[in-house]
């Protein structure tokens, strides 16, 4: 990834390791464009510095003594906020604390990596450079109003909402919930930086008896995607999984794509949709793949798909939205002002194609009413 800046970006790295400290500032520093300003080596002094020395962006452990990473993020959000990285030993073997890390602000996270007794740190190094990169560039507007979006989300009344439980949906989606072999419509979503703390707020708005499948493509490493979406199932009122080899694609669930890996659907000669799961194609960059998951849902559900697009950097899921678009089927893109990083909305939004620009909180609502005209 080649991203140009227009001045230096300073960078606070936070690490009780000396190690790690002197490791991450000197694979930072070797980029032209990054300067790290000073480092941290507890959750006290970086709260000191943040406020002493303005970052642009801090890295942060989230496995320190005393303060640690999550409180450290906390009360940073609250009163100095500004991009932070989570890179923590944690992030892998942890990974709620690195969800939980992302709801409460970070922009981004990298796992070390760990192999033994020995740390394989080079091998994050361009990945970290790229991180900082994009998070130099996050809106932090769209940050607070994600947090305070958020507490709304888990106050929020579903009795407010259509399709409140299987028993007061309407008739229309009733039937179709008891007689479709697989779902009539479907939903798939792509998103990446900014993509869980946006999925937060729009999933628990989602409510029993939705009459369409759902499936996404978050840009995430392996072993995080599971724990994302327990998560997400305690917090919402449909079923959240990561999708499994084989899994069927059914009303009123939401199939997650397992991070590392590219998902795709199939239909069995029942008229059953299924999910397959697999590392190929090799070529492609990102895995799961926002692109392949929309091909190949569109080809099954044609101008019954309903395409969004979420936050993140780069362009996946254009051309999987030019297909939905070319089928005949709707397109939602977060709106710039509430993403997090507008960079794969606005490839969809620039691109000459359909589609409806949406604020964050609409989002659930919008999805709702493209459901319905599609369901009945």
């Amino acid at each position: 990834m080649t991203i140009c800046n227009a001045r230096e970006i300073r960078v606070l790295v936070v690490d009780d390791s000396a190690f790690m400290r002197k490791s991450l500032s000197s694979m930072l520093s070797k980029h032209s464009g990054i300067r790290v300003i000073a480092t941290a080596r507890d959750g006290r002094d970086a709260i000191q510095k943040v406020h002493r020395l303005d970052p642009d962006v801090m890295t942060l452990d989230i496995d320190m003594p005393g303060m640690d990473g999550l409180a450290v993020l906390e009360e940073i959000m609250k009163s100095h906020p500004l991009p932070v990285v989570v890179v923590s030993a944690l992030t892998e073997e942890g990974a709620r604390e690195t969800i939980r890390a992302l709801e409460l602000g970070a922009v981004d996270f990298l796992p070390k990596h760990l192999n033994g007794s020995a740390l394989r740190i080079t091998h994050i190094e361009q990945e970290l450079v790229d991180k900082i990169l994009v998070a130099a560039r996050a809106s932090m507007p769209a940050v607070a109003r994600r947090k305070d979006e958020a507490g709304k989300t888990s106050d929020m009344r579903l009795g407010e909402l259509p399709f409140r439980d299987s028993h007061s949906v309407d008739s229309v989606s009733q039937r179709l919930l008891q007689s479709l072999p697989s779902a009539a419509a479907l939903v798939v979503l792509g998103c990446s930086t900014g993509g869980p703390q946006a999925l937060r707020q729009i999933l628990p708005h989602v409510p029993p008896g939705f009459p369409a499948g759902f499936v996404i493509a978050q840009h995430m490493p392996k072993s995080f995607t599971k724990p994302f979406a327990q998560q997400l199932n305690m917090v919402c009122a449909i079923d959240v999984r990561e999708a499994e080899e084989g899994d069927r694609i059914e009303p009123g669930t939401v199939y997650i794509a397992p991070g590392g890996y590219h998902m795709t659907l199939q239909r069995d000669r029942a008229g059953h949709v299924f999910a397959r799961i697999s590392d190929e194609p090799r070529q492609v960059i990102y895995r799961p793949s926002v692109d392949l998951l929309m091909q190949s849902a569109v080809e099954l559900f044609g101008s019954r798909t309903i395409g969004v697009v979420l936050t993140g950097m780069g362009n996946d899921g254009l051309a999987g939205m030019k297909a939905i678009h070319d089928k005949g089927g709707r397109l939602v893109v977060q709106d710039e002002a509430s993403s997090l990083i507008y960079g794969m909305p606005k490839a969809v939004a620039e691109a000459g194609l359909t589609a409806q620009r949406v604020t964050l909180s609409r989002i659930p609502e919008t999805i709702l009413a493209l459901t319905q005209s599609i369901c009945g």
